[in-house]
């Protein structure tokens, strides 16, 4: 028996706030999901998709909360981390977000070991949901100084799962069953194959259609057993046995092949249906941060319903059927595709261009939305002849905010999905939907009322944090705590009662150095006091990159060559000025005419490092790899033939490690090996690294701390370099400008009706530019647009 329903308007969805009904469902819906209107995401747009060493690598960070994509209000602060193929954190950066926008960069020295790296953007605030909401995204680094080499893959047998639509299989009733299979680099393979029952007949048959991913018709039979003779593209074979197939159920199912509606159907195999028939069952949709409920009568096997979605929200939809008593029964995800909501438009006042020739361009809106809300963007200009692209495998604004950012696992190609929306993307599309589970909540939790625990609270600025106690090591309560800046106002504040001390919501940017002066309650001086430092970051989750053990060269070698091109070039330029202050500083450096705080003073070092020379801002244990020659640095200490070498921080042993002092904190780095570290005694056995800071001007330690009185340096906010993109229309210049990344404006606010202009100069590179806008109005809606034109 079959039923119908249409529902023309899909009933008038409302906010999470309020509901129409008033049942339990409703009530515990309204409950739990409001929850979820305080949850954020970034994004982050790059100025290109990789990079050499060398190079500096530009982001813009968007900040949103909710599901409606507002500019977040949350947090105040973004973490941005730079992650090495070894998955540890090369260079971290804090962002002061100011209404959930922010950018920096990174500069990649060109001694980086190429590979895969990544960057990861979260808050404070995020951390309550794990690392689910963090942003991460895979950046190829190459080097135009390592010979290129090939690997040979030490991929695995691939992995093949089925997907049940809805769910689960149910005995008597036809059903979808999608499949993904991938390779160990989590990439997606061709298969092939037939379905087989416990007789060994064959039932049917499946071929992937699209990035290993597919799906077939079955009709399970009560008692069967289902497996899967799978054919991979190396000509192998494997059995993988299907789910087992559910004796009393009942499953959604839809079919999602037109942008303007959705067809439902709610199947119930024959003994659910004898046992639940006339009881009342519950469909809810969710949509882009509103829901609402359908309630039905289940007096047939199969009720159909017909969706128009111009009332659902751009991206996943989650369909989720109920039972009577409130418990979720089956659940579907179905994308949808509006891309003429909110479009953008770029013009050029011309269609092709010469050379370091000026071009204008201007942005406005396209499309149905009436938003008047100023948008926010961010601009890449690049040659396409020397930073080739893959589009489909690009993750925008459109495929991060919309859907790779609100599914479990990877999503391969997922630009792919939204350049040139056809039948076939939105068929292959309804196939990660099939194959990928929604990570935005759990509705077990929803029904136990189980709310998420709230462990990390949202950074509104820096925060010091310490604790006070006295000589017998007991908290000083009640004490009176001071921060004392330099050139600034004392900020005054109080120890709790176990002499811990917290100052919050500060804002500076750079390295900052300050003074805590603690002071009893009988205004006597504290004696110890503890600064806490930086929280330690989240744990890195190790990570499959699609390329696997392939060399990143051989993936860039158009833009390796032109980079290779470039360093020549920047060389050449700065050649003779090289040479000129290496002289000098050869003639000061060479001599005594420097600070040390070893014993024996200056100038009786094997090898010593001026920080101020060195240009990149970091840790130590970052900046100084391969710059120590003959050493190894690793997570704790640096390694001299394979053994630990002793760290001297202003003539005290360092008990800490290089990688938790900031290189602005440091002047000198000496290194003392085999007879020249004897000075040190037995401390000097495997050699010593030397360190001379700023603040302690070659003296102890020791000899600047008082009692209640602790010196600290605290990492501000970094602040962003400025993009140099050089105008020609004032001086001709004969220099070649070989740049790749020909402009890039990580900040072009519209006016109210969301139009901007900008400008910028070509580069000498003949070819295809290609120019790309990303970002988001004040009223959440996204924009992207993408724009080429040809330099002669």
């Amino acid at each position: 028996m079959r039923r119908s329903i249409l529902l023309l308007a899909l009933l008038a969805f409302t906010c999470l706030h309020v509901f129409a009904q008033t049942s339990t469902l409703s009530k515990q819906l309204t409950t739990y999901l409001n929850q979820f209107s305080l949850t954020e995401k970034a994004y982050l747009q790059f100025d290109k998709p990789y990079y050499a060493a060398g190079d500096t690598l530009y982001f813009k960070a968007y900040l949103t909360m909710g599901q409606r994509h507002q500019l977040s209000a949350i947090s105040g602060v973004l973490h941005v981390d730079l992650i090495s193929p070894q998955n540890k954190i090369y260079q971290s950066v804090k962002l002061q977000t100011i209404n959930g926008l922010a950018w920096g960069d990174f500069v990649l020295p060109d001694s980086l070991a190429r590979g895969n790296y990544r960057v990861r953007a979260y808050t404070n605030w995020m951390r309550n949901n794990g690392d689910a909401d963090f942003f991460e995204q895979v950046i190829p680094v190459g080097s135009v100084l390592a010979a290129v080499s090939s690997s040979k893959s030490t991929d695995t047998r691939p992995d093949l799962q089925f997907f049940p639509e809805g769910g689960d299989m149910l005995t008597g009733a036809m059903g979808k069953v999608a499949f993904k299979a991938m390779a160990a680099n989590g990439k997606g393979i061709d298969v092939s194959g037939i379905i087989t029952d416990m007789e060994g007949k064959t039932v049917t048959a499946f071929k992937s259609s699209h990035n290993g991913m597919g799906a077939f018709m079955l009709n399970p039979k009560n008692g069967q057993q289902y497996k899967a003779l799978v054919t991979y593209p190396n000509g192998t074979q494997s059995t993988v046995e299907l789910p087992h197939a559910n004796t009393c159920g009942i499953v959604l199912k839809i079919d999602n092949d037109t942008t303007q509606q959705a067809r439902l159907q709610l199947i119930a195999n024959d003994q659910y249906f004898a046992e639940n028939k006339d009881k009342e069952v519950n469909v809810l949709i969710y949509s882009g941060g509103y829901a609402t409920t359908l309630h039905l009568k289940l007096d047939s096997t199969n009720i159909s319903l017909a969706l128009l979605k111009k009332h659902l929200s751009p991206g996943i939809a989650v369909v989720t059927l109920f039972s009577s008593d409130g418990q979720p029964q089956s659940e579907r995800l179905i994308f949808v595709q509006k891309p003429n909501e909110f479009s953008l438009a770029l013009a050029s006042d011309k269609q092709a261009y010469r050379t370091r020739e000026k071009v204008m361009m201007d942005l406005h809106p396209q499309s149905s939305s009436d938003s008047t809300a100023i948008a926010h963007y961010s601009v890449a200009v690049i040659n396409e002849s020397k930073v080739p692209t893959d589009a489909d495998a690009e993750n925008s604004i459109y495929s991060y905010m919309l859907l790779t950012s609100e599914l479990k696992g990877h999503i391969e190609q997922p630009g792919y999905y939204f350049n040139n929306v056809s039948a076939k993307t939105i068929a292959d599309l309804d196939l990660v939907m099939l194959t990928h589970g929604y990570r935005r909540f759990e509705w077990k939790h929803l029904t136990d009322l189980k709310q998420p625990p709230v462990t990390y609270q949202p950074e509104r600025g820096i925060e010091i944090s310490g604790r006070v106690k006295n000589w017998g090591g007991k908290p000083t309560a009640n004490s009176t705590v001071t921060l004392i800046p330099r050139g600034a106002q004392p900020i005054t504040g109080h120890a709790d009662s176990i002499g811990n001390f917290k100052f919050k919501d500060l804002v500076f940017t750079d390295t900052a150095n300050f003074i805590i002066q603690a002071l009893k309650k009988s205004g006597d001086d504290a004696t110890e006091i503890k600064y806490y430092g930086a929280v330690k970051s989240p744990a890195l989750q190790q990570v499959v990159t699609s390329t696997g053990s392939q060399d990143v060269n051989q993936l860039m070698t158009t833009y390796l060559a032109n980079s290779a091109q470039q360093h020549r070039l920047d060389s050449l330029k700065l050649l003779k000025g090289r040479m000129l202050k290496e002289v000098k500083i050869r003639a000061i450096r060479n001599s005594n005419n420097y600070r040390s705080s070893s014993p024996t003073g200056p100038g009786h070092a094997d090898q010593v490092i001026h920080m101020d020379d060195v240009k990149t801002v970091g840790f130590l244990g970052t900046v100084l790899q391969g710059r120590l020659v003959g050493l190894e640095i690793t997570d704790d200490m640096v390694l001299f033939f394979k053994k630990p070498m002793a760290i001297y921080l202003d003539g005290v042993e360092f008990a800490g490690s290089l990688k938790d002092i900031p290189t602005e904190t440091i002047e000198t780095v000496e290194v003392f090996k085999f007879a020249s570290a004897s000075i040190y005694g037995m401390n000097g056995g495997n050699g010593v690294i030397a360190l001379t800071s700023w603040q302690g001007k070659g003296r102890q330690a020791k000899d600047i701390v008082a009692r209640g009185v602790l010196p600290i340096t605290v990492p501000g906010f970094y602040k962003a370099r400025e993009f140099y993109a050089p105008k020609y229309e004032a001086k001709s210049s004969t220099i070649p400008d070989l740049r790749s990344t020909i402009y890039w404006q990580p900040e072009l606010t519209t006016d109210a009706k969301g139009n901007a202009s900008f400008n910028y100069y070509n580069a000498d590179g003949t070819g295809t530019y290609r120019v790309i806008v990303e970002g988001i109005d004040e009223a959440g809606h996204i924009g992207r647009a993408v724009y080429r034109y040809a330099v002669k």
